[in-house]
């Protein structure tokens, strides 16, 4: 099975160290009021890993998503790379966005940064991506299915996926839950370090976004009476 980290903080340089920033409790900070944008939870896709993060991470949880939306004045936005030109250009000075876009305007020169999700000491989410393996419930050749699943699983066959995935995605490999073979194929960012407490975000029961959309609502809705 493969895995694949993922982070969502960019900072300006000249506006904030991304060292300073040790719990994502720091976010609520009286001092950022004002100063952080995101991408729109409405807008789905990545904000909803984001958001599905906050509250089911038992450190963090609804407490800290409600305070997040109802007292920071957020600026969403629903279109990349808005919030992250916004960024580069100095209007804000925290960006929760897609990592991809940050690396790029790095690469170009502009004066932004990630911020490493391991630093922070709430843990690292990890998802599938599309990787999720599945066996079907009454499958014509069930012990077909198991013999491929138990290669597939095997330190062989998770070697064999992680270098073909390392050709064929333009992020490069994700790495395999084994930390049994090698790890040379896969860019640093997607390696899982031993020494790092990571949160799976593949529980069955993480993709009912209705909780969280509500209390986000209300969040909004409490922050728009202030």
């Amino acid at each position: 099975m493969s895995a694949r980290r993922f982070s969502w903080w960019a900072t300006t340089l000249s506006s904030s160290s991304p060292s300073g920033f040790k719990s994502y409790w720091d976010l609520v900070d009286p001092k950022w009021k004002g100063k952080i944008v995101a991408f729109d939870p409405k807008a789905g896709g990545f904000a909803a890993t984001r958001d599905r993060f906050f509250y089911h991470n038992l450190e963090l949880g609804p407490p800290f998503l409600r305070r997040l939306f109802s007292e920071m004045a957020l600026t969403l936005y629903a279109r990349f790379p808005q919030g992250e030109d916004w960024l580069a250009a100095g209007k804000y000075s925290i960006c929760l966005c897609r990592h991809q876009s940050i690396s790029e305007a790095k690469t170009q020169g502009l004066p932004v940064d990630l911020i490493e999700p391991s630093s922070f000491k709430e843990g690292v989410g990890v998802e599938t991506r599309a990787k999720t393996l599945v066996l079907m419930n009454q499958a014509p050749h069930p012990n077909a299915a198991k013999v491929f699943l138990n290669w597939f699983l095997s330190r062989e066959g998770q070697s064999d996926f992680q270098k073909t995935g390392a050709k064929i995605l333009d992020a490069g490999a994700e790495g395999s839950l084994r930390m049994d073979i090698p790890k040379d194929d896969i860019p640093p960012r997607n390696r899982l370090d031993p020494g790092v407490k990571y949160v799976t975000q593949w529980n069955p029961d993480y993709f009912d976004m209705k909780p969280i959309a509500k209390l986000i609502g209300e969040a909004q809705a409490e922050a728009g009476k202030r």
